[in-house]
Formats: structure tokens, C-alpha cells, sequence
């Protein structure tokens, strides 16, 4: 039973064709679909619609769009809302939830970082006779961190490129299969969300993190570099 358009109290009887289990109980005891052609008869709107939702791919193309509607729309007659303004919570949630990424990008990058750094020091360490000799035949410090600055960057580059066809392919995979995270049903029901989790890859996001990653491990390699051109020839062909 519902109020249709005119003011008047409707009300259909529906044979029930199966039961949707969301797993959050504020949904399933109180929500019903009917269809849409069952809702237009219900209401008495004919072949109107009293609502149109437009599903984007991602939050950033709402301003975009909700600026080239808004201008087609008379504002007496129809009223356009987002769901931050219908329910700020998602804004929030949103928010928290890129927070939490970008905490957990920046851990990871100071773990590589940390692995890189000692990696290029092991290399380079390793090969302090070899840099000894370069600088006692003349070899100029400039050109061993311009070498030891170029091997970094090869490094990387392999890495880079090897890390992102993995990850294309992992993610590829797992965005149709889903990852199902056991145990947590319960919760994520209570947050309207399922617990099936289907990633997915953002090519803007692979752009930041590739020009965060060359940055950092570039201007680690220059602490070891420096470290070897300041080093005495001598001391360093007899460095054990």
C-alpha cells in the first residue's frame, strides 16, 4: 500500500516470485521490488518515471556530468541530487576509504624504498675495488654516479614493467572470479556491502605510483654513489 500521484491510497496485491537475501537485516525486512511496469500501475504515472538514477563509473565524473545536466533540468520541476547530498555518510566513507589507501600506498613504498636502498648498497659495496680503479685511472666521479644512477634506473624499469604485468594479470583475473573474504559476511552486510570483493585497476593510479617509485628509488642511489666517489682510490682498490 502506497499514496500514488494523485493524492489517493493505492494498494496491489503481488505474488511473490523469491526472497533476496542481502545479509544486512535493515534491507531485508523492510524492502520489496515490484517491477517497473507493476510501480507505473501502483503509483497510477502511466508511462512516466518519478525517478531516474544514473549510475557512473566512478565518484570524480559526478561534478563533470551534474554540470551538463543541471542546465537541461528546470529546477521548479526537477530536483538532481548526488548521494553525498542525499546521504553524506558516503561522502565520508569514501573519504576514509582513500585515506586508508593512500596510508597503505605510502607503507609500501618505503618497504621497496628499504629494499632498493640495500640492494644498490650490496651492488655497489660489492664492486668498491672495481670503482677504485675506475677513479685511479682517471675516471671522474660524475661519471660513477651518472653509471651507478643509470644501473638504478634499469633496475627499476625491469621491476616497474615486470610488477605491472603480474599485476594486470592478477587483477584481470580476480575482478571476474571476486575475492571472497570469509568470515566478515556479518560486517560487511551491516555496511551494506558484500563480501565478495572484485578489484579493479585505475590506470591514472599506475601512473602516480610509477612516478613516485622512479623518484624515490632515483634519489636513493645517490646516497651510495656519493659515498663511493669520496672514497680515496687507494683505500678503496684495497677495501676488503
Amino acid at each position: 500500500m502506497t499514496q500514488a500521484i494523485d493524492g489517493t491510497l493505492a494498494g496491489f496485491a503481488y505474488r511473490v516470485k523469491g526472497i533476496l537475501n542481502t545479509g544486512a537485516q535493515q534491507i531485508d525486512e523492510f524492502s520489496a521490488f515490484i517491477t517497473l511496469d507493476a510501480t507505473r500501475e501502483l503509483l497510477g504515472i502511466g508511462e512516466e518515471s518519478h525517478e531516474l538514477v544514473l549510475r557512473l563509473p566512478d565518484r570524480k565524473a559526478i561534478p563533470p556530468v551534474l554540470a551538463e545536466i543541471k542546465p537541461f533540468l528546470a529546477e521548479t520541476e526537477y530536483q538532481v541530487s548526488t548521494w553525498d547530498e542525499i546521504l553524506p555518510e558516503i561522502d565520508q566513507w569514501a573519504n576514509y576509504a582513500e585515506a586508508i589507501i593512500n596510508i597503505m600506498l605510502l607503507a609500501v613504498m618505503a618497504v621497496i624504498g628499504v629494499g632498493v636502498m640495500n640492494t644498490v648498497l650490496t651492488s655497489i659495496f660489492e664492486r668498491t675495488r672495481e670503482f677504485g680503479v675506475m677513479l685511479a685511472i682517471g675516471t671522474k666521479p660524475s661519471q660513477i654516479v651518472i653509471l651507478i644512477f643509470l644501473e638504478t634506473l634499469i633496475l627499476e624499469f625491469i621491476g616497474i614493467v615486470a610488477g605491472i604485468i603480474i599485476s594486470y594479470l592478477l587483477i584481470g583475473y580476480f575482478s571476474h572470479a571476486g575475492i571472497r573474504l570469509q568470515g566478515f559476511e556479518d560486517a560487511f552486510a551491516e555496511a551494506f556491502a558484500s563480501h565478495i570483493v572484485y578489484p579493479k585497476i585505475y590506470f591514472s593510479r599506475v601512473i602516480e605510483c610509477t612516478r613516485i617509485l622512479v623518484l624515490l628509488t632515483s634519489f636513493i642511489s645517490l646516497y651510495p654513489a656519493s659515498r663511493i666517489v669520496r672514497m680515496e682510490p687507494v683505500k678503496a682498490i684495497y677495501h676488503s
